[in-house]
C-alpha cells in the first residue's frame, strides 16, 4: 500500500454562519507489514463534538475542537 491521503472540507447545515469550515483529514500509510490510519477532524465547533467524536478520541484545540485518532492494522 503506498501512503494515501484525502482531505476534505465541510460544514454541516445546522452550524452556526460564525463557525469555520471542518477541514478532515485522513492519512493511510504502510509501516512494515502494518497500515496504519491517522485521522484529523478539525475546526469541529464546540457544541457538535459530542456528535462527531463518538469514540473518545483524544480531542485538542482552540477555535472549535480537532479530534485526532490513530489506528494500527496488523497482519495486511
Amino acid at each position: 500500500m503506498k501512503d494515501k491521503l484525502i482531505v476534505q472540507t465541510w460544514r454541516a447545515q445546522d452550524w452556526a454562519d460564525s463557525d469555520l469550515d471542518s477541514t478532515f483529514i485522513l492519512l493511510m500509510e504502510q509501516r512494515g507489514k502494518d497500515a496504519v490510519r491517522q485521522v484529523v477532524h478539525a475546526n469541529v465547533p464546540d457544541k457538535q463534538v459530542k456528535s462527531i467524536d463518538k469514540d473518545g478520541a483524544r480531542s485538542i484545540g482552540n477555535h472549535g475542537r480537532n479530534i485526532c485518532r490513530e489506528n494500527r492494522f496488523s497482519n495486511l
